[in-house]
């Protein structure tokens, strides 16, 4: 089966399989790392709240909306300050496991792995199996001051909040994915998919 998956993209069969073992292995551990910090840190910040009261009232309510706005310019029932998806997959989350923080915070921590996965994949198809492990590596661990952190760790610390910059950068991941899927493959469903996920 790897041999048919890794032939149209010339992959060694053995390469895709030790890249797919890294692959399970970057994302396990940056699931139970940041899984298990998630309902503490970071801090709870403002946007946080009021992106999470827009979700609420969308699960409860099915009214995109947030009651935090009430009176600016009708967003109690028009909510579009900030992306409306990510306020869908968060609602979504809390009509399955109900509304909380944790609850909030986890399709963050889901886009992050999305990242992960993504990254590896490009840098598997364009460079091999070892640049694509290194690319997962990096861009879930690698310390820098780029965004001011505390963590030093940019994406665990924005895959751990409930705001929308993970998901945002996940969609894009998942776009530059397709695009590439699109130019090699040059299938249509991949090009409409790609400018879904746009």
């Amino acid at each position: 089966m790897l041999d048919r998956i890794a032939s149209p993209w010339h992959v060694n069969s053995l390469a895709l399989l030790l890249w797919l073992i890294g692959l399970i292995a970057i994302i396990g551990a940056y699931t139970y790392i940041n899984g298990s910090v998630i309902a503490r840190y970071p801090p709870v910040s403002r946007d946080e709240i009021w992106v999470l009261s827009a979700s609420v009232k969308l699960a409860e309510t099915g009214t995109l909306g947030s009651d935090m706005f009430r009176g600016f310019h009708g967003a109690s029932e028009h909510f579009f300050i900030a992306l409306p998806g990510y306020e869908l997959l968060q609602a979504l989350t809390f009509q399955i496991v109900g509304p909380s923080l944790v609850a909030a915070r986890t399709v963050s921590l889901a886009s992050g792995m999305i990242v992960i996965a993504g990254v590896g994949w490009l840098g598997l198809r364009w460079f091999g199996a070892a640049a694509g492990a290194l690319a997962m590596l990096l861009v879930a661990y690698w310390q820098t001051g780029l965004l001011g952190y505390a963590s030093g760790l940019p994406l665990t610390t924005v895959a751990n909040t409930g705001r929308y910059d993970a998901t945002a950068l996940a969609l894009t991941t998942v776009a530059v994915v397709l695009l590439d899927l699109t130019v090699t493959s040059r299938r249509l469903w991949l090009a409409v998919a790609c400018g879904l996920a746009c």
